[in-house]
């Protein structure tokens, strides 16, 4: 194996196994939501979106719609569908279309306003 081979191996190792480990902490904050343990599947989830995940970010706008180990939020609930939205993640998708007509004009502004700050900044500036 050449150098370059196993540079490229290597690579495609660390890669998959960061993949790997998205999964399980997205996994394993699923199971700490069903069983009734949201600080947990807050803070496994928190740090994925901040990284990209759309079903964390996802998740997240359910957290704060619903007032689920945060206080309840409507604005950031939005604000975290429409970055899952941009990302691709038509639940998302889905659930900013049916809440947002619950809102007022200006709660859609800022939550649309933020989410921009939010994937401008990549999720760094996403509260």
């Amino acid at each position: 194996m050449t150098v370059r081979h196993f540079a490229v191996s290597l690579v495609a190792a660390v890669v998959l196994n960061a993949g790997a480990a998205y999964a399980d902490s997205f996994e394993d904050g699923l199971a700490a939501a069903k069983r009734g343990d949201i600080a947990t599947a807050l803070s496994l989830w928190r740090p994925l979106a901040d990284k990209g995940h759309a079903d964390a970010q996802s998740n997240l706008g359910a957290m704060y719609y619903n007032g689920q180990g945060v206080a309840k939020d409507y604005v950031r609930a939005l604000m975290w569908w429409n970055v899952a939205a941009a990302r691709g993640y038509a639940d998302a998708a889905r659930n900013r279309d049916t809440f947002s007509k619950r809102m007022t004009p200006q709660q859609i502004a800022q939550a649309r306003e933020m989410a921009q700050r939010c994937v401008a900044s990549k999720y760094k500036q996403c509260e």
